[in-house]
């Protein structure tokens, strides 16, 4: 992406939900959400969508940054943000479980 419509969405308040697994580069600055066409194709499948929260890291983002990102952006980029998204009274969510802490690698994600 040119860094001129890097900084227009930036200055827009436009969200960017882009699958890092298919990009070689992405310039950072702006509002960004985790969202993919993971189980589009065999080169993405179901299910956790590791592979992405990984880039997401390798990109620059901390391990909490993609947790908000897959989750209260998600929510948030789908006109969602008051009924899921985050853990608060009233809001729908599912929770999981993981053996150690995302917030110190994210793959630890992959093991629900």
């Amino acid at each position: 992406m040119p860094d001129e419509l890097i900084q227009q969405m930036v200055e827009r308040n436009v969200w960017l939900v882009p699958t890092l697994v298919v990009e070689d580069d992405l310039a950072a600055g702006g509002k960004v959400a985790m969202g993919s066409d993971f189980g589009a194709t065999e080169r993405i499948p179901q299910g956790m969508p590791l592979p992405e929260l990984q880039r997401m890291v390798e990109f620059g983002m901390t391990p909490m940054q993609v947790i908000v990102a897959a989750t209260s952006h998600a929510a948030q980029v789908c006109n969602l943000g008051d009924r899921l998204g985050t853990l608060e009274v009233g809001k729908q969510g599912d929770v999981i479980v993981v053996r150690d802490s995302p917030l110190e690698e994210i793959e630890a994600m992959g093991e629900v």
